[in-house]
């Protein structure tokens, strides 16, 4: 039987986060198990996303490239899917603010587009997320 109750609590539950992870390292970063390798940050980053009991639908990788440009094939493809609307994530998750861009400006440009599309950002290590609303009331 159908009640007002049922429907707040149908209304309550929320589908989990959907993330993409994004990994980077440049030529000076290493492939083995170390701070910034690739097999460790995604390893941090699917451990938070199962802490929060979110989704990864998709990894994306950048290896041998500076953070200092988004002219990068892994990040381009992210920016040209949220582009087009065939993206099917909610929020970029990266081990480290430094991994998504070493530049403030592309960093800053990169959470105002998400944010206009809908998306947001988490970082491991630093303990951002802003896909929660007070972490996304802070950057204004």
């Amino acid at each position: 039987m159908f009640t007002q109750e049922n429907q707040v609590n149908q209304n309550s539950k929320t589908k989990p986060t959907r993330y993409i992870i994004y990994a980077r390292i440049s030529d000076m970063g290493g492939r083995e198990v170390s701070e910034t390798s690739i097999p460790m940050q995604l390893d941090q980053c699917r451990k938070y996303v199962e802490n929060n009991g979110g989704e990864v639908v998709q990894v994306i990788q950048d290896e041998g490239i500076s953070g200092g440009t988004l002219k990068r094939p892994g990040m381009q493809r992210i920016l040209e899917s949220v582009e087009e609307g065939s993206d099917e994530w909610d929020c970029l998750i990266v081990f480290k603010t430094d991994r998504l861009s070493r530049s403030l400006k592309d960093f800053l440009y990169l959470f105002e587009y998400f944010y206009s599309k809908g998306k947001s950002i988490a970082c491991v290590s630093e303990r951002i997320d802003f896909s929660n609303p007070v972490a996304k009331a802070s950057m204004y």
